[in-house]
């Protein structure tokens, strides 16, 4: 069979379109399989944040306090995005106040 004048099996041009298919396919179930794991991974990190901030909690309340940030400065200095350990006050119930301002202490630190 001709295609765009060239002399191509019919077969064989299906089965390397088959063989192209697959392999995307492939490729994006690795990157869903690889992207859960990500998300299970951080739900554990806010999970175990969670669990400090309860420790912290019991000290001193949910205000503002040295050691909130500290503990804050720790967790970004190890590696965990703000946004994170964010998530983790807000899912404690933490006020937003008390919240920004820890951060706010940890952003001037960085400058």
């Amino acid at each position: 069979m001709y295609i765009f004048g060239i002399n191509i099996p019919l077969v064989e041009l299906l089965f390397i379109m088959f063989l192209i298919t697959l392999g995307f396919l492939g490729y994006a179930i690795y990157q869903f399989i690889m992207l859960r794991r990500m998300l299970f991974v951080e739900k554990e990190e806010v999970a175990r944040i969670e669990r400090d901030l309860g420790i912290i909690e019991r000290k001193t309340g949910k205000q503002y306090s040295t050691q909130a940030q500290n503990y804050v400065q720790s967790l970004v200095q190890q590696g965990y995005s703000p946004y994170t350990v964010r998530t983790a006050f807000k899912k404690r119930n933490w006020p937003l106040n008390v919240i920004d301002k820890i951060f706010g202490v940890f952003k001037k630190k960085l400058k």
